[in-house]
């Protein structure tokens, strides 16, 4: 347990990296700090218009960790990294903002796509041959 906090305090001090809560309405895309001890929403970040972001490289059926990388007037390719745990929540996100996504889908069962944990459709039956001509007789 220590080893992770110093791996993520290290990643907080060299890599820049932060934790937000991400909420989205029917107007906008919501950042919200998280707090680096308590992993509690402490403020507003920024916010934009739905009609502004943009989503690329939407990644969704990862083990681990998923990411896509937004772009908006106030962010530039933001990579936002998130964990498995969420997952419902980003396949929720990526399928109400399906329009503004960029780019290649990088799974099959990426936001938008049909659910990859469905059995298979059976293949399509052959045409069955014509009947035989009447015999005559």
């Amino acid at each position: 347990m220590w080893a992770q906090g110093l791996l993520g305090l290290a990643g907080f001090l060299i890599f820049g990296m932060r934790y937000y809560y991400v909420a989205l309405t029917d107007r906008r895309l919501i950042f919200m700090n998280a707090s680096f001890w308590t992993s509690r929403p402490k403020g507003l970040a920024w916010s934009d218009s739905r009609d502004s972001v943009t989503i690329g490289d939407l990644q969704t059926d990862n083990k681990l960790w998923n990411w896509g990388k937004i772009s908006s007037p106030t962010k530039q390719n933001l990579r936002m990294n998130f964990h498995a745990f969420w997952r419902p929540e980003l396949k929720a996100m990526g399928d109400v903002l399906a329009d503004r996504i960029v780019g290649p889908r990088l799974s099959p069962g990426a936001a938008g796509d049909p659910d990859s944990s469905a059995p298979p459709a059976p293949p399509p039956l052959p045409a069955a041959p014509p009947p035989p001509p009447p015999l005559e007789g």
